[in-house]
């Protein structure tokens, strides 16, 4: 998250961290409050992972579409191809 956010920094551009942030923050107080009952104090910590799992799909959504970073699929191939 704090690659992708250092992007947006580097270019003078602090809006977009801040409301990607706070959709995040929304998103996990949502999840907390609904998912709270049926599952106690567990789900403070999942919907916090969830959350931030969501703000880095965002984050490369966003840096995808500005083109800042063109990600090379062929990187992904070898990182696959090594573990095997």
């Amino acid at each position: 998250l704090k690659i992708f956010s250092s992007f947006f920094f580097a270019r003078n551009d602090t809006k977009l961290p801040f409301y990607l942030s706070s959709i995040s923050v929304i998103f996990n107080i949502i999840i907390s409050v609904s998912l709270f009952r049926k599952f106690g104090f567990i789900i403070i910590p999942i919907s916090t992972s969830i959350t931030s799992w969501i703000n880095v799909i965002l984050y490369y959504m966003s840096v995808l579409h500005i083109k800042i970073l063109i990600f090379k699929y062929i990187f992904i191939f070898f990182l696959v191809l090594n573990k095997i």
